[in-house]
């Protein structure tokens, strides 16, 4: 039974990427100047160990990300924890929860967009993922490094794919797809 895994490009990792360094930066700063201001001991206190926290997780972040691809560290990940027990401590509940859920958020957004092609179904990786049986499907063509999925309702789905991690050929694949497209067409009555 043959199938296609195709690896899409997420054009959009570095907007999320540069979005959670500014969330966290916010919250680093607003922690630092917490722990000079503050005239209570036990916030100055929480508000210190948390910087300090915070401020490791970005240097190793940054040192990893300078000498090699930093795509599968967490560091990031481990920050928004830091924050949000930060705030825990502090007594602040509201960002305590808002900031794990945006870090949840952040890990959905910038995860590797793939594209699975059997010969019941396709499924689409976004954020929610998408099913589409080939009845739905009206073509679908990988050229030039873009996968383009036309559906029946007017909906197109196009997006390029990364070739680092995706060794398939074009002529293939699109065969594959001509096939599950003319054995799947729904019989018309005359």
């Amino acid at each position: 039974m043959a199938s296609y895994n195709i690896t899409l490009k997420n054009e959009k990792t570095g907007y999320y990427n540069n979005i959670a360094l500014l969330l966290i930066l916010l919250n680093l700063a607003f922690f630092i100047y917490l722990s000079i201001a503050s005239g209570e001991k036990q916030w100055r206190n929480a508000a210190i160990l948390g910087s300090a926290l915070i401020a490791a997780c970005l240097l190793v972040d940054v040192f990893l990300g300078r000498i090699r691809n930093n795509e599968g560290f967490m560091y990031r990940d481990i920050a928004f924890v830091t924050i949000a027990f930060t705030w825990w401590q502090l007594g602040f509940w509201i960002p305590g929860v808002i900031i794990p859920l945006l870090g949840i958020l952040y890990q959905a957004a910038k995860r590797p967009l793939q594209a699975r092609f059997s010969q019941e179904k396709i499924v689409y990786t976004s954020f929610f993922p998408l099913h589409i049986t080939w009845n739905q499907c009206a073509n679908a063509v990988l050229k030039d490094g873009l996968l383009t999925i036309d559906l029946k309702n007017n909906r197109i789905i196009q997006q390029p794919v990364d070739e680092t991690k995706t060794r398939i050929t074009e002529s293939d694949f699109n065969d594959f797809c001509r096939e599950q497209l003319r054995v799947n067409i729904p019989v018309q009555n005359k």
